[in-house]
Formats: structure tokens, sequence, C-alpha cells
């Protein structure tokens, strides 16, 4: 008689910036109050990929410290200067060297991490799977690196990748959780509607600013996958 199959479980996590804290209250209750410490399979993007490491590597304390009393800050958002949010603060100084990860649980973690990104050169979002050593960093910036208000790409083998929550949504993710094998979704979505709705006007605007300029048609696409 042939073995049954234990049913996988995946915890999908939207992006959505700053509201992103919301995934980090649900992943510290699912710890504290449910003992879920090591699902199959973890898909995140954007903003919820930090938290989503953090929650792999046993420090999701380190999150809400992070969420709370770092992020809110002039080193990452500033609309005075022409990099509104600067994601290389995020990564290098409070990643790195404020709340480094403890790199020896988060090797010995089963757990399948996946951080959505999208491909420059044609606005595809790929899924990338994230290894559990120090080059996680760049992973994590390329995940996080929002077109124009951040403005670079972030370079991962010879592909050049952008914010993984501009061309997919969370039904993306949670579609690729089922393609996996999972079974049974943990949906973390960190975007009301309304809020939805104010951001596919951004990404008009964006379209238009990146047609005029006549540069990656492929972030055009992307963007325009968004608004359907």
């Amino acid at each position: 008689m042939a073995k049954k199959k234990s049913r996988k479980l995946a915890i999908v996590m939207s992006g959505g910036g700053m509201r992103c804290v919301y995934g980090v209250g649900v992943l510290t209750a699912l710890i504290e109050e449910y003992g879920l410490i090591e699902p199959d399979i973890v898909i995140a993007s954007s903003g919820s990929a930090g938290g989503a490491a953090y929650y792999l590597s046993g420090q999701y304390r380190e999150t809400v410290s992070a969420w709370l009393s770092l992020l809110p800050s002039k080193k990452f958002i500033s609309f005075t200067r022409r990099r509104m949010l600067d994601v290389d603060y995020v990564v290098d100084e409070i990643f790195k060297k404020m709340h480094p990860f403890d790199f020896k649980k988060l090797a010995a973690s089963k757990t399948l991490l996946i951080f959505a990104a999208t491909r420059v050169k044609d606005g595809k979002t790929r899924y990338l799977k994230v290894p559990h050593d120090k080059r996680i960093y760049e992973y994590l910036r390329a995940t996080k690196a929002i077109p124009i208000v951040y403005g670079k790409s972030v370079t991962i083998g010879r592909t050049e990748y952008v914010d993984g929550d501009f061309g997919s949504d969370t039904e993306d993710l949670g579609r690729k959780a089922l393609s996996l094998g999972a079974r049974d979704l943990i949906v973390i979505e960190s975007s009301p509607l309304e809020f939805l709705k104010k951001e596919k006007r951004i990404v008009m605007n964006a379209v238009r600013l990146i047609e005029k300029l006549d540069r990656e048609p492929g972030m055009a696409r992307a963007a325009e996958r968004e608004l359907v």
C-alpha cells in the first residue's frame, strides 16, 4: 500500500511597503499562539521579505523592533531626496548590522523560502529560491527594489531584478505555492482594497513615465499587469 503523502503548508505574504507591519503581527501570532515555526514553504514579496526571513531564523522579535523603531525614519523614507526609499539602508544597516540574521538557525530551517522579483528585461515575475546564508541580503535587496523611488535594479547572477510587487499580486504568489505542491495556504494580505485602488493609479503614472523616457519596455508591461 502506497504511503500517503503529507499535506504541504505554505505561508504567502504580499508586499505593501510599511503596511507589511501587519504581516509581522500575523507571524508573531503564528509563533506565540499556535507554535507554527516551520511551514513547508514561505513565499514573500517586497516589504514582507525581511519579516519572512527573520521568521525562519527564529528572530521575529527583531522584526518587531525594526518595524516599530528603525523603519519609521528619514534614513529610510524621505520625500526631500531623489531616492525617496533607501532600500540600501534597510539591507546594509538594519539587516546586516543592527539586527543581523542568525545564519545557524536559518541554515537549519527546512522551509523553502522564495522571494518574488520582477525581471527587468521583460517585466516577468520570477520566484527566486533564497539561499539560507549571507547571499540572502542581495535577494532581499532585489525583491524590495521599487522602481523610480529606489531607482536601481539589483543583479543576481547575470539577471537584473526590481521589486517583486511591481508585476505580481497575492493571487500570483498563492498560485506559485500551489504549483509547488502546497495544499494548505495561510495568506497574509497587507494591502486593503482602498489602498490597492490608489496604488493602481500610481502604477499607471509610472507606466506613462517609463514610456515617456522610452526605457525598459519590460517594466511597462509589468506595470500594466497591475491594472488588470
